[in-house]
C-alpha cells in the first residue's frame, strides 16, 4: 500500500493516487514528495526502483532484515536503516520494527512491514502545517528520526522501573529474583544499545558539510 504526498512551495499538500504521477513532481526542484509504503511486494519495489532510479542492491536491502542502523550512500540518494522499538513489560521483551528510508534531493521514501502510527502522526502534522515542507527533505527526515529516538526513552524508563523493583525486593525484603528475569532485562538493554550506538555514526554522515542531499538548514 502506497501513501503519496507532494508539496509545491506556497501551495497546499497534494495527495497522489498513482505512483506514475510522481515523476512529474520529482522534476520540479521546489517540490517535495513523501512516499510511504506498507509491506510493499517485490513487484511494487520494482516500480519504486523504476520511478526513483534505485539501485537493485538497495531494493534487495529492503527484503533483508537488519538488526543495526546504517546509512548507505548511492549516487543521488541515501538508504537508511532505522528501527522503532516496542516493549512488553510483562515478558521483558523488546521487538524491533525496521524502518527503511530512501532520501533524495527532493523526496523521501519510507518502507516498513507493518503500519507505524508514529509516521501517520507526522504525516497528519505536516499536512496541517504544509509550510514545514519549505525546510526540505532534511527537516522531514529529522522529524522522523527524532520521533523514533524519542520512542526509546519511555522504554528505558520502564526497564529502569523494573530494575528498581528488583533492587527493592532483594535489599528490603530479601526476595530472590529469578536469574531468568534479570537475564531478560539485560538482553533488552543490550538490544537497545545495539540499535542506539550506531545512530551516532548515522547522524555524523547525515550532518557532514559535504552532504549535498540534505538542505543546509537541516544539518545545522
Amino acid at each position: 500500500m502506497f501513501h503519496i504526498v507532494a508539496y509545491r512551495r506556497n501551495e497546499d499538500v497534494c495527495y497522489l493516487k498513482d505512483i506514475g504521477e510522481i515523476s512529474d513532481f520529482l522534476a520540479e526542484p521546489d517540490t517535495i514528495v513523501w512516499l510511504d509504503a506498507v509491506n510493499p511486494s517485490r513487484d511494487e519495489m520494482e516500480k519504486l526502483a523504476s520511478e526513483f532510479g534505485f539501485h537493485p542492491l538497495a531494493i534487495d536491502d529492503y527484503f533483508t532484515p537488519h538488526h543495526r542502523p546504517k546509512v548507505d550512500e548511492y549516487p543521488g540518494y541515501l538508504f537508511l536503516v532505522s528501527h522503532l522499538v516496542t516493549y512488553n513489560p510483562r515478558r521483558e521483551d523488546i521487538k524491533l520494527i525496521e524502518l527503511d528510508i530512501f532520501v533524495g534531493k527532493n523526496y523521501i521514501v519510507t518502507l516498513h512491514k507493518q503500519e507505524l502510527p508514529i509516521l501517520r502522526e507526522i504525516a497528519d502534522r505536516w499536512s496541517r502545517h504544509p509550510q514545514a515542507f519549505d525546510g526540505g527533505v532534511g527537516l522531514l527526515l529529522y522529524d522522523i528520526l527524532d520521533a523514533l529516538v524519542d520512542s526509546y526513552f519511555p522504554i528505558l524508563d520502564q526497564i529502569d522501573e523494573k530494575i528498581d523493583q528488583i533492587e527493592t525486593s532483594i535489599f528490603q525484603r530479601g526476595a530472590t529474583e529469578s536469574s531468568e528475569k534479570i537475564f531478560r532485562l539485560k538482553r533488552a538493554l543490550l538490544v537497545l544499545r545495539r540499535i542506539a550506538t550506531p545512530l551516532r555514526d548515522m547522524f555524523n554522515i547525515l550532518t557532514r558539510r559535504d552532504q549535498t542531499r540534505l538542505s543546509e538548514q537541516a544539518v545545522t
